[in-house]
């Protein structure tokens, strides 16, 4: 993949996790779509749920040194939707 080609393929991700309703403790599938785009180059993916919510641990080779990218997929609720500009998601 060209840098272009990696570019566009970032923005077009960040726009699909952003369309989701993954509002608390739901995620709208966000998760999913990370372990399958994940899965894909290589990651081993687990799911983890902690109380009502679940995480994602994916892992890529056993050799250091040693990433860790700590995120989350979820959101708060957004309110009533007349006082937004535009659709939140």
């Amino acid at each position: 993949m060209t840098t272009t080609e990696t570019e566009h393929a970032a923005i077009a991700l960040t726009k699909e996790l952003i369309r989701r309703q993954s509002i608390t403790p739901e995620d709208d599938g966000c998760q999913p779509l990370m372990a399958e785009r994940l899965s894909s180059i290589g990651f081993t993916c687990e799911s983890l749920p902690a109380e009502n919510v679940l995480n994602l641990w994916a892992t890529h080779g056993s050799q250091g040194p040693t990433l860790v990218f700590a995120g989350h997929t979820d959101v708060v609720p957004p309110g009533p939707r007349e006082h937004w500009d535009s659709d939140p998601f």
